[in-house]
């Protein structure tokens, strides 16, 4: 039997694949019952509710988090490959690379594969590209694997590595959602667990830093991936959204708890760690918030956060603030980061650099330092990206 291709997705790894591939799609599945109805292209996007036969389709998730879609289509009785699959796996999945890739390993490294692990302490510019010179032969692993992924059909990559959140070997999916750069940072998604470079370093450093899991750790997400993973390790951690103004600080709304970063609602020295991932860049007020992760924090223990930090500059730069008024006031063109729970994304105030170790220790914190990291094992790449460590 003829089957019709659908693409699950409605977002931009869909619109994407849409792009990419060749095949006559006949519509999009989404679960965003905002989207159903609407088109992409002339092409409907339609509830997965409101399909009556799944046998005959061929679907391709195009979802960045696919773990639980693909359970929800084999619960269905669907097989993969014959009735799904990944995105990725349509375009790559006929290239050999893991014979190139090897091969890499050893033009860079030689005989020393440690070679291919980094990480690193330091609290300045200077030392930071200290450490890029340290470890030039990563970086030359890791812009030698850009291009040949750059060369494969789409643009896309797969490296299998070993995923410290699944804890056993995987696939990432490397593409290049920037143009002409891979954003190793934001991208080398695990395919089970959804996962990307940053967000697994996190979750693997935070395991190592606490070996005891019986801890208290709040968490300024509750929805992403990244959320999902650390609740698997650490059964007493605390995630929550910033769901808007209109609600209160520890309120839940549709099971999701509201913190607003400036006005946290728990109790002064609460926590034994505080995680975040890339949040502080989008608060209006980010010294008064460092100022409440202090308060909430129990004495001598830890903020481990990440933020986008601009390298090559000395200083943080306000792209906008909220006065004493609550009033928005703009300095630079307005500049949005995705967003898990609005398609708009969420607004930059800030870009950092490295003189946010001032602004750590003005708010109350005792020692502070970056951690630059890097694997050729687990697939951390991103130029020596990095995060912060800050000890009350």
């Amino acid at each position: 039997m003829h089957k019709k291709t659908a693409i699950w997705g409605a977002g931009r790894n869909g619109i994407t694949f849409l792009e990419r591939c060749n095949a006559e799609i006949v519509f999009f599945i989404d679960s965003n019952r905002e989207k159903t109805g609407t088109e992409i292209d002339d092409i409907p996007i339609v509830h997965p509710d409101d399909i009556e036969d799944y046998s005959k389709l061929f679907i391709v998730v195009a979802v960045a988090d696919s773990k639980q879609i693909v359970e929800s289509l084999e619960a269905k009785g669907l097989i993969w490959r014959e009735d799904y699959i990944r995105d990725f796996e349509w375009v790559a999945g006929s290239v050999a690379t893991e014979t190139a890739v090897e091969a890499l390993k050893y033009a860079c490294f030689e005989e020393k594969l440690s070679a291919g692990e980094v990480l690193e302490v330091y609290h300045t510019k200077e030392e930071y590209f200290a450490v890029r010179e340290q470890h030039s032969d990563f970086l030359r692993f890791e812009r030698s694997l850009d291009k040949l992924f750059r060369e494969m059909p789409g643009h896309y990559g797969v490296y299998r590595g070993y995923c410290s959140c699944c804890e056993s070997q995987s696939d990432f999916v490397i593409d290049y959602p920037f143009g002409l750069h891979p954003g190793f940072r934001e991208t080398c998604r695990c395919v089970k667990c959804g996962c990307n470079s940053r967000m697994r370093f996190m979750v693997d450093f935070v395991k190592k830093e606490y070996p005891k899991r019986d801890i208290s750790i709040y968490m300024n997400e509750y929805i992403t991936p990244t959320y999902r993973e650390m609740k698997k390790f650490f059964p007493g951690l605390i995630g929550s959204e910033f769901l808007g103004n209109d609600h209160v600080a520890g309120e839940i709304v549709s099971g999701i708890r509201h913190e607003d970063a400036t006005k946290l609602s728990f109790a002064d020295e609460q926590f034994d760690a505080v995680v975040s991932n890339d949040v502080y860049e989008h608060v209006g007020d980010f010294m008064k918030a460092f100022e409440e992760v202090v308060r909430c924090l129990k004495k001598g223990r830890k903020f481990i956060f990440s933020v986008p930090i601009y390298s090559l500059r000395e200083e943080t730069v306000r792209r906008a603030e909220i006065d004493a008024k609550g009033s928005y006031i703009e300095y630079l063109p307005k500049e949005y980061h995705g967003n898990p729970l609005s398609t708009d994304g969420s607004l930059v105030f800030t870009e950092f650099s490295y003189d946010i170790i001032h602004f750590l220790e003005e708010a109350g914190f005792s020692e502070v330092h970056f951690v630059s990291y890097g694997s050729v094992e687990c697939a951390h790449f991103g130029l020596m990206p990095m995060i912060i460590v800050a000890t009350k």
